[in-house]
């Protein structure tokens, strides 16, 4: 029953009140604080009185323990009928109102319905105490009236059933104004109906509907089914097949048209003990090129029968490896238990594919292997464009690439062509002795190159050499520029340690040795012989490690960082690196940083025990672990290819490129089990750009060069850069204002309001509290020059509070603000 609004008494009394008078009667405009069981009553046409139960609740607290009703048609100029008093019973009163079918005829009526405390009977309705409540009549014909397919519906069924388990309908008959179809109340006598016929229809043979009168394919007839005083009609469907099955019911079937849809509703039929078999197929089964598509075909099956409508995970993974399956695709098995999916592998090597119900991942297929080669050649890349040769070796190397157009190396025979030029002019190839090409070899980490070794003890020229690599049958070429010669005046030493941290443990079992590379004046490269003993080791902290004064082989003592230097004895000439030893690993920190404008970015990942020292993962033989890790970004992320660095000595990176600015959260789960979620952020190019020096009068604008008001200049005290506040917002184009009584000053930027306190270090940034500290944590507050009357703000808080950037170049000693 539809609820009207409540609405008190002292309300309705102050509304305006609207007089229509009909022979003499008011007709009152006042809703009542009451409510009928029905907006619509029904009568049938009998061309005499007939009899309406009509029942009302009402507040027992507002009205009298008897009350009097009266119904008025609108526009009728009469009451049609009014009662002597009912008493009121549990909050429920009920009329039995006459209705003069003769003079109604058959239509619908708008009435009002009156509710007094006394008799209305000849009175105005003013009378009516408890006001009016709204009402529709509807005096039918005699013939029976037939449901609406619109306003019918089913009402309940099963949405998820087993097979061969029955879906329960009931499905709810109505007349076209939405009330129930037989309802006695409804229509009375010779017009209550009491059989309805209608069509069910299912989406596949594998169905049956049970209680039909018969059927012609998939459509079931329901004829003459009698509702017993009730407008439910219920029925079974009945599926021998899992997946999803439409059922539609429909109101006329003629000549295989059926019309008059009165619902549709969609099944979920599983089997009982779910999918027990999944055969997958690959195809190709065996090999492929990269870049070409694989066809995975999974096969389900329940208890034999087709699994229809089951989520299928294709996983895949390197072949014998212990990673982690990766997830190709979810696919829905179609109506023959098939989930199909096509997956492009741009990437050589052998791998493992299988496919598993979601449901439960114990059910899966068996494993099927297939490898993945390289495609056709594409391009040929040399590793180093030019490089050195010390004329004291015999021989030197250099290496090319030849990729496919998915970057994967070729390392056929008869792929690469070369051709060696020596300083004279004199030419030589692969069939000379004094050339050799090796394929599938490493350099500096990279894999599957092709190495061309040159003797150079049998062509003994100084000089340029120049070699050229070609893919066979092509123009594509790449060259090497090898300068012969003998080592110069030493100009540099670089330091290289073995590791860069480790843990302190110990089953430790790793050798620790510092290395030196030496460089000439013409950039040629040779490592440093210990023996020699021109270059001097040593550690800062001895505690944490110490290293041979001249044979650079380090020994681990404690937790801690320590500085490890390289001094050559007799050229002024030093290079060091920072050495760390850390405890078991505890967490996993993550640093981001990408240059304002562009799109790509750099994250490094360190490894951290407890104290925050960098640490290493280490295996059961007290060896480092070179962790592999995923990452896992949002659609609008991903990692840049090639970028992915195993975390090495505690230590790894990787890329990611954003389709557009903004900040994004990342997640990043080691190989060992370390994980750490943070977020990261592309920022726009900056729309105004400051520089500034100590001690000039002059900043830039994007470029263009102004002066500072009053001549001042930024100056360094005490390791920061400080500026007179309203020069620093002058060239920050921002609104600064200054309150004597408060000491305060005020900053504003577009969308951002700073304010700072004269000798204080804390300030506000849209009113949230934050502290003034430089990087070291010390405490930085504004001042007031009482000689100058100037007030200074160090430029680095107050630029940083406005949302810009700062840096500093020590060598320059130049500032830039970008925003």
């Amino acid at each position: 029953m539809k609820k009207t609004t409540r609405k008190s008494l002292s309300l309705l009394v102050a509304l305006a009140m609207v007089f229509t008078l009909f022979s003499g009667v008011a007709v009152a405009a006042e809703e009542g604080d009451f409510e009928l069981d029905k907006e619509t009553y029904r009568v049938v046409y009998s061309g005499t009185d007939e009899e309406v139960e009509m029942t009302v609740t009402v507040d027992e607290d507002d009205v009298a323990d008897k009350v009097y009703a009266g119904v008025y048609e609108e526009g009728a100029g009469s009451w049609e009928d009014t009662t002597g008093s009912v008493e009121v019973d549990d909050g429920e009163v009920t009329f039995d109102i006459d209705f003069n079918t003769a003079a109604l005829g058959e239509d619908t009526h708008n009435f009002k319905f009156y509710l007094s405390d006394d008799d209305l009977g000849g009175v105005d309705e003013e009378d009516a105490e408890y006001g009016y409540q709204d009402f529709r009549l509807r005096v039918f014909g005699e013939g029976v009236q037939d449901y609406s397919s619109g306003q019918s519906k089913v009402d309940d069924y099963d949405d998820e059933v087993d097979i061969e388990e029955a879906s329960e309908f009931e499905v709810d008959f109505r007349y076209l104004d939405n009330t129930r179809f037989g309802d006695p109340d409804a229509v009375d006598g010779d017009n209550s109906a009491d059989d309805v016929t209608f069509y069910v229809e299912v989406s596949h043979d594998a169905a049956e509907v049970e209680g039909a009168s018969g059927s012609d394919g998939n459509v079931y007839k329901f004829e003459d089914k009698y509702l017993d005083d009730s407008n439910i009609y219920e029925f079974d469907v009945v599926s021998y097949k899992s997946g999803e099955i439409e059922v539609t019911l429909w109101k006329d079937y003629d000549s295989d048209d059926l019309s008059g849809e009165i619902d549709s509703v969609t099944i979920d039929v599983e089997s009982p003990e779910g999918v027990d078999n999944i055969d997958l197929a690959l195809d190709p089964d065996d090999e492929m090129k990269a870049g070409n598509e694989l066809e995975l075909t999974a096969t389900a099956t329940m208890n034999q029968y087709d699994a229809v409508g089951e989520d299928i995970v294709f996983e895949y993974r390197e072949e014998d490896s212990d990673d982690d399956w990766d997830e190709i695709a979810t696919v829905e098995t179609d109506e023959d238990g098939e989930a199909e999916y096509d997956y492009e592998i741009t990437t050589t090597g052998d791998y493992e594919f299988r496919a598993v119900w979601d449901d439960d991942d114990s059910m899966r297929s068996s494993e099927e292997t297939l490898t993945v080669t390289a495609g056709d050649a594409d391009a040929i890349t040399a590793h180093e464009e030019a490089q050195f040769h010390n004329v004291e070796d015999d021989k030197f190397h250099v290496y090319f690439a030849i990729e496919d157009e998915f970057g994967n190396k070729l390392t056929k025979e008869d792929e690469m062509g070369v051709r060696v030029t020596d300083p004279e002019g004199d030419t030589y190839d692969a069939d000379d002795d004094e050339i050799t090409v090796t394929e599938d070899e490493e350099v500096n980490g990279t894999e599957e190159m092709y190495k061309v070794t040159v003797d150079y003890s049998e062509i003994d020229e100084e000089g340029d050499y120049e070699v050229r690599a070609n893919i066979a049958g092509t123009t594509q070429r790449a060259y090497t520029t090898v300068t012969a010669a003998e080592f110069g005046d030493l100009e540099d030493i670089e330091i290289d340690l073995s590791h860069e941290a480790t843990q302190d443990h110990d089953d430790l079992d790793e050798e620790f040795k510092v290395d030196v590379t030496l460089i000439d004046d013409q950039g040629m490269e040779k490592p440093y012989d210990h023996d020699d003993e021109d270059i001097r080791f040593s550690s800062s902290r001895s505690s944490i490690a110490s290293v041979g004064r001249y044979d650079g082989e380090m020994n681990i003592n404690s937790q801690g960082e320590t500085t490890i230097t390289i001094t050559h004895n007799e050229e002024d000439l030093r290079d060091s690196a920072v050495f760390t030893v850390g405890e078991d690993p505890d967490y996993l920190e993550a640093e981001f940083e990408a240059d304002r404008g562009e799109l790509e970015g750099e994250v490094t990942l360190t490894i951290r025990d407890e104290d925050g020292y960098r640490t290493v993962n280490l295996d059961d033989d007290g060896e480092h672990i070179d962790e592999d890790f995923d990452v896992y970004l949002p659609d609008e992320l991903e990692v840049v290819e090639d970028s992915k660095e195993d975390i090495e000595d505690g230590q790894g990176i990787f890329e990611i490129e954003a389709e557009d600015y903004g900040t994004y959260e990342v997640e990043v789960v080691t190989e060992e089990g370390l994980t750490t979620a943070f977020e990261v952020e592309f920022r726009e190019e900056a729309e105004r750009s400051v520089g500034m020096t100590i001690g000039e009068g002059t900043f830039t604008i994007d470029g263009e060069e102004y002066e500072f008001e009053d001549g001042v200049s930024p100056f360094i005290e005490d390791d920061r850069t400080m500026l007179p506040f309203r020069a620093l917002a002058e060239a920050l184009d921002a609104d600064v204002s200054y309150d004597h009584d408060e000491r305060k000053i005020t900053t504003e930027l577009e969308d951002i309001t700073a304010e700072f306190w004269l000798g204080r270090t804390g300030f506000t940034v849209n009113d949230e509290a934050m502290t003034l500290e430089d990087d070291d944590g010390n405490a930085v507050v504004p001042y007031l020059d009482e000689d100058t009357g100037r007030t200074y703000m160090p430029v680095r808080a107050f630029s940083e509070a406005l949302g810009a950037d700062v840096t500093w170049d020590s060598a320059t000693n130049e500032i830039t603000i970008d925003r």
